[in-house]
């Protein structure tokens, strides 16, 4: 941080001249990430469902707060990937059972094939 000062103060140093310094919010942002992502904490704090999810507000009446800004929208996103996660996980389910029961008889067919064959006759078959 105090290099890049360094680096845009100097040029005003050199011209001899005064002028403020004015530290964009993107330079602050970064800086604050870089804080952040040091401390173990997420690198922007909006992301989180705490902050972002919960009401803003509540009735004393026990009346439900309306959906915040874009929350409904949120919601109906993840109940179309649940929808697809379970048709998705249905489908493998389906798969995977198919495959079972092809295996089951193609190996009952083997077993079937060897029973029918003709046996040899014999005294130890006989006995």
């Amino acid at each position: 941080m105090y290099t890049r000062l360094q680096k845009l103060i100097s040029p005003a140093v050199l011209c001899g001249q005064r002028r403020l310094i004015y530290l964009s919010p993107i330079t602050q942002s970064i800086d604050n990430v870089d804080w952040r992502l040091k401390k173990g904490l997420p690198d922007n704090p909006n992301r989180m469902a705490i902050l972002r999810d919960g009401p803003d507000y509540t009735f004393l009446d026990g009346k439900p707060t309306p959906y915040g800004t874009g929350q409904k929208l949120r919601i109906m996103k993840q109940r179309e990937y649940t929808a697809k996660i379970i048709q998705l996980s249905k489908e493998v389910d389906f798969a995977l059972e198919r495959y079972r029961n092809l295996k089951q008889a193609e190996k009952e067919q083997k077993e079937m094939i060897i029973a029918s064959k003709l046996k040899e006759k014999g005294k130890q078959h006989l006995s």
